[in-house]
C-alpha cells in the first residue's frame, strides 16, 4: 500500500504543480470543474499528505477573504448546461465571485486536512485531558475550534486510577449532578420538550462555574433535546416551534403571564412583541449551538462528550463562521479505519472503544459515592442506547448494549468491536 501510495504521489505531484490557480476571467464552469478536481486529490490524497507534508504545498499561495461567508458547497450541485447570458460587467461580477468561493473552500478543505493529518498522532494522555478538565487553553477562535477537533481526532487515553489524578485538580460530584441525571432520565420517560429545554436552562449557570461532571450530563442532555426537536418535520412542526417559543417565553416570564386567561396573554404578547423578538432571536443562536454539538456527537463519537471545548455555550456565536462548513469537510474526509475489511469505518470509529473507556472510568472517579456512581453509570447506559451516534463499536451480544451496573465501566470493557 505504501508503495502504490508513494507511485500516485509521485504522479500527482508535477500534474498538480503545473494546474493553475483560477483567476476572474475565468468562467465560473471553468472554476467550478478546478475546485471538484482540487477535492477530488485532496480527498483522495489524505493519507498520502500524511507520509508526505509537502503534499499540500502547492495550495499554499490561495487565501480566502475573510469576510467571505457563503456556504463552501453551495454550487456543487450546479445543473445547468450552459451559463445564463450576461453582459460583460456581470459576468466580470460572476467570475470574481466564484472564485472567491471557490478559494474559501480551499481554506476550509486545507484546514480540515491539517486537523486530520494531526489527529494522525497518538491519543491523548490522560494528563493533558486532565488540563483540559482543569481549564480549556486560551485560544482565539479557529485556533481554538482546529484544536479541539484535533483532540477528537486523536482520541483519548484511560488510566487505571483516575481518582488519583482528579483528586487534587477538580471537585467531585455532587447531589446536583445526580438530580439532574434523575430529571433527565424522568424525562425520557415522559417526553416533554418545553419540561426539557427549561431543565437546560435553568442549569447553565452551574454548569459553567462548578462542575466538569456537571457540564458533560448537562451536554449529553442538550443532545437528547436536539434529536427529539429535530424529530419535528413536516406539515405542523412550523405551528409548533412558534407555539413552543411561545410557551418558554411566557414560561421564563412567569410573574408577568402566571394570572393570566388566554385572551390576555394573547394582549400582553403583543406589548412585549420587541422583547419576544429578542428572545426569539437568542433562542435561533440556541438552536445553532444545539445543532452543532449534536452534530460532532453523531459523526465524531464520544470525545466530543469528552473535551470540554464541545458544549451548548461554546458552539454558537463565539465560533468562526466558517466553523459548521470545517466540519462538515472532517466528516467527509475522515481517514478510514485501520481495519480495512471494513469499509465504511472511519478513524474515529477505532477510537470509540477508548474513548468510551475514559468517559465511563472518568465519571467514576468524579462522581461523589457510590449511588452517585450507579445513577451516572445508569445515565450513561441509557444515553448511547437512546441516543447513539453514528460512531458505533460495539455489538449487541445479547444482553444490554451497556449493562446498568454500579460497575458499567468494569463490564463494558467486555464488548467487542463491531463488524457489521
Amino acid at each position: 500500500m505504501a508503495h502504490a501510495l508513494l507511485e500516485a504521489y509521485e504522479a500527482i505531484t508535477p500534474i498538480l504543480e503545473d494546474l493553475p490557480h483560477p483567476s476572474a476571467s475565468d468562467s465560473p464552469r471553468t472554476i467550478e470543474a478546478w475546485e471538484k478536481l482540487g477535492i477530488l486529490f485532496l480527498g483522495a490524497g489524505l493519507e498520502i499528505h500524511s507520509k508526505h507534508p509537502d503534499f499540500m504545498a502547492i495550495f499554499d499561495a490561495q487565501e480566502a477573504p475573510e469576510d467571505d461567508q457563503e456556504d463552501p458547497e453551495e454550487h456543487e450541485n450546479s445543473q445547468e448546461d450552459e451559463p445564463p447570458h450576461v453582459d460583460d460587467e456581470e459576468e466580470e461580477q460572476g467570475n470574481t465571485t466564484a472564485a472567491k468561493k471557490a478559494k474559501a473552500r480551499e481554506v476550509v478543505i486545507r484546514r480540515a486536512q491539517r486537523i486530520l493529518g494531526q489527529g494522525l498522532n497518538p491519543p491523548l494522555d490522560p494528563e493533558v485531558t486532565l488540563d483540559l478538565i482543569t481549564a480549556l487553553p486560551l485560544e482565539v477562535a479557529e485556533k481554538a475550534e482546529d484544536s479541539a477537533l484535533t483532540r477528537v481526532a486523536r482520541g483519548f487515553k484511560t488510566v487505571d486510577d483516575w481518582e488519583r489524578l482528579l483528586r487534587k485538580a477538580t471537585r467531585q460530584g455532587s447531589r446536583t449532578d445526580a438530580t439532574f441525571c434523575q430529571k433527565s432520565m424522568a424525562l425520557d420517560a415522559e417526553p416533554d420538550l418545553l419540561q426539557r429545554d427549561i431543565h437546560l436552562r435553568r442549569s447553565q449557570s452551574v454548569t459553567r462555574t462548578e462542575s466538569y461532571l456537571h457540564g458533560l450530563i448537562h451536554k449529553m442532555d442538550t443532545i437528547k433535546f436536539t434529536v427529539e426537536w429535530k424529530k419535528r418535520t413536516g406539515k405542523n412542526s412550523g405551528t409548533y416551534k412558534r407555539d413552543f417559543n411561545v410557551a418558554l417565553f411566557q414560561r421564563e416570564n412567569e410573574a408577568i403571564f402566571r394570572s393570566l386567561s388566554a385572551d390576555e396573554k394573547r394582549d400582553k404578547m403583543t406589548e412585549y412583541a420587541p422583547q419576544f423578538t429578542l428572545f426569539k432571536r437568542d433562542r435561533e443562536n440556541i438552536v445553532t449551538s444545539r445543532n452543532r454539538l449534536e452534530f460532532a456527537y453523531k459523526h465524531f463519537g464520544s470525545g466530543v462528550l469528552i473535551d470540554p471545548f464541545f458544549s451548548a455555550s461554546n458552539l454558537g456565536q463565539k465560533r468562526a463562521k466558517k466553523f459548521q462548513s470545517v466540519l462538515d469537510v472532517l466528516r467527509t474526509l475522515a481517514p478510514a479505519s485501520d481495519d480495512e475489511t471494513i469499509p465504511e469505518r472511519t478513524r474515529f470509529h477505532d477510537l470509540e472503544q477508548e474513548n468510551r473507556h475514559v468517559l465511563y472510568d472518568l465519571t467514576s472517579a468524579l462522581c461523589a459515592d457510590d449511588n452517585e456512581r450507579e445513577l451516572i453509570a445508569k445515565f450513561l447506559d441509557d444515553f448511547f442506547i437512546k441516543y447513539p451516534t453514528n460512531i458505533r463499536p460495539f455489538q449487541n451480544l445479547g444482553a444490554p448494549l451497556y449493562p446498568i451496573t454500579s460497575h458499567s465501566l468494569y463490564l463494558f470493557r467486555s464488548y467487542t468491536i463491531a463488524r457489521d
